[in-house]
């Protein structure tokens, strides 16, 4: 079997889909972040790329940070919501993969971002916003 590019290059990527309750770009910027920052101190350098797509029925955005100065782009148009169903990845360099799950979900619960994960139940409990 063939090794995808990251795997050649000593690297991890994680990635996960589902729905995401009471949506504020806001704390999902600073949650991004947050993994950003954490992949900078463990790694040295952020080394890669944190992506989230996020799709309510009318309208969508993709948010991407690699660069910690600039900070996270947003490419689309979506205002804040009761919930949106989301892509997100995270692709680096120099980091354990089991670390990187743990500042991920840390991030997600720092910044109180509510996930529904495919196949999983929600990672923050607070109540849902009808």
């Amino acid at each position: 079997m063939d090794k995808t590019s990251i795997e050649i290059a000593g690297g991890v990527s994680i990635g996960f889909t589902g729905h995401i309750h009471c949506l504020d770009l806001e704390r999902i910027d600073s949650m991004m972040m947050e993994i950003g920052e954490w992949i900078e101190e463990e790694a040295g350098t952020l080394m890669g790329h944190i992506k989230m797509s996020l799709k309510t029925k009318e309208e969508g955005i993709t948010l991407n940070l690699t660069d910690l100065s600039t900070g996270v782009e947003h490419h689309g148009d979506l205002r804040n919501s009761k919930s949106a169903n989301f892509n997100f990845m995270v692709a680096t360099l120099d980091v354990d993969k089991s670390k990187l799950e743990r500042a991920i979900m840390d991030a997600i619960e720092h910044h109180e971002i509510c996930l529904d994960i495919d196949d999983s139940k929600c990672f923050h409990k607070h109540h849902h916003y009808e």
